[in-house]
């Protein structure tokens, strides 16, 4: 059956940055958003996740500026597909990779390791918080409705909508009406 999808086995959220960042709460805020991104794939595919590795970049084009690239792999203590858990544990490993005088280029989070929903073991020393479920279904219904990341977390920018760098995009004259090629006779 075509309709069925196959289900990841990790899930990437990686984005150039539209400049370089030195500080540390400009990448730490899409650091979080790459990780509700990824949480939203995993409650769409009905997983959760038991690790992220999260990693940072500086611009390896610009040679006249110092160089530093990282990342770590956070194991989660429970599955999870919550936007807020996983943000929480990326902040956590973006901390331990962040050096402060280097201007950042790069960032992104890769959720690893995952277990199907439906065969979720509880932990006797901690698990998902079961409210988050029902907040992760009203988010998710939401942005369904009015649109993707219209409904954030607190710590994301309200403001910033990540777009593609486009200013070498090719024209697409056999698709938009307003790019085809007029000649003058």
């Amino acid at each position: 059956n075509l309709d069925v999808l196959k289900k990841k086995k990790n899930i990437a959220i990686t984005r150039s940055f539209d400049k370089n960042y030195s500080e540390f709460e400009d990448i730490k805020e899409r650091v979080v958003t790459f990780s509700a991104s990824c949480a939203e794939k995993l409650r769409r595919q009905e997983s959760d996740c038991n690790a992220l590795l999260v990693f940072l970049h500086t611009n390896s084009h610009r040679k006249e500026l110092p160089q530093y690239s990282k990342n770590i792999v956070v194991k989660l203590p429970f599955p999870t597909n919550s936007s807020i858990e996983i943000a929480e544990y990326a902040v956590k490993g973006l901390k331990q990779i962040f050096k402060e005088g280097y201007q950042y280029k790069k960032a992104g989070v890769i959720a690893l390791d995952f277990t199907p929903k439906s065969e979720q073991q509880l932990t006797f020393f901690g698990d998902t918080n079961p409210k988050h479920k029902a907040v992760m279904d009203v988010l998710d219904k939401i942005n369904r409705g009015i649109g993707q990341q219209k409904v954030k977390l607190a710590s994301q920018d309200l403001g910033r909508q990540w777009k593609m760098n486009q200013e070498r995009l090719s024209p697409r004259y056999t698709t938009r009406l307003s790019e085809i090629i007029s000649i003058n006779a």
